[in-house]
């Protein structure tokens, strides 16, 4: 019993003496941050064709093709023969997710922003105005860890390291997130954010219906918010009626007067 004992307390002695502590490095995806106003004080340059890396929103206007690429911006093609659609440019739109064409006015969100474009010529769009700040609920719902100066522009793979006293916590990458009712307008795909009716854009966000008034194709009017959420997905217009997708089942709007 006395030979157990001993082992026992040899045991305990060493267990309460030794500590050990893991360092390492591994491979994280870590955000690059950039204010609305350098982003702002950028052009958006347009380019020759480009390899679409990741297809996002599709949209159709007259015999053009628009295909949006995920936070990057906007590839134009000729779709006069839409079995083999030319790659006509590439529109740089920085945070970019949504669009919606009308009377050749192509509206473009950019991360709170809401571009206007002039598509008179496709091949080389003009910025007409910017409506600031009116998508800050979609950037706080899709794009996690913004601050109130600082947003979330990119990722780049970096080294980081780690110890048990370090806690890392990985961003969480979300993917933010049109069949239309007016003859100068287009059609896009069924998980538009995005829409065109009676001569009035409407935008949606998780919680948030957002109504701009665009009777001057060129210069939206933003009309107001209205809570609609949570769980908002797409929007949907037919006839007088706007149908709004969710989670959990459709909202229905009568939209005879905006």
């Amino acid at each position: 019993m006395k030979r157990i004992w001993l082992i026992l307390l040899g045991c305990i002695a060493l267990s309460s003496c030794d500590k050990i502590e893991s360092k390492g490095m591994y491979l994280a995806s870590v955000p690059i941050f950039e204010t609305m106003e350098s982003i702002r004080a950028k052009a958006n340059p347009v380019s020759s064709p480009t390899t679409i890396v990741q297809t996002g929103k599709i949209y159709i206007y007259q015999d053009y093709l628009f295909i949006n690429e995920p936070r990057k911006g906007v590839h134009i093609f000729n779709n006069v023969d839409p079995s083999k659609p030319v790659a006509m440019a590439f529109l740089s739109i920085p945070g970019n997710v949504d669009l919606a064409v009308l009377d050749g006015k192509l509206y473009a969100d950019s991360f709170t922003d809401l571009l206007t474009f002039d598509l008179e010529n496709p091949a080389s769009p003009k910025l007409l105005t910017r409506n600031k700040d009116v998508f800050k609920m979609l950037l706080q719902m899709d794009y996690l860890n913004n601050t109130a100066d600082r947003i979330i522009t990119g990722y780049r793979d970096s080294l980081v390291s780690y110890s048990q006293k370090d806690k890392y916590s990985p961003y969480d990458r979300k993917e933010p997130l049109y069949n239309e009712t007016n003859s100068g307008s287009g059609q896009g795909g069924s998980m538009a954010r995005f829409t065109i009716a009676n001569k009035h854009l409407y935008a949606v966000d998780q919680t948030t219906l957002h109504l701009f008034d665009v009777q001057n194709a060129s210069k939206p009017a933003y009309v107001k918010d209205i809570k609609i959420g949570p769980g908002i997905e797409t929007i949907f217009p037919f006839k007088n009626n706007l149908f709004i997708g969710s989670n959990t089942g459709m909202v229905i709007y009568d939209i005879t007067t905006a």
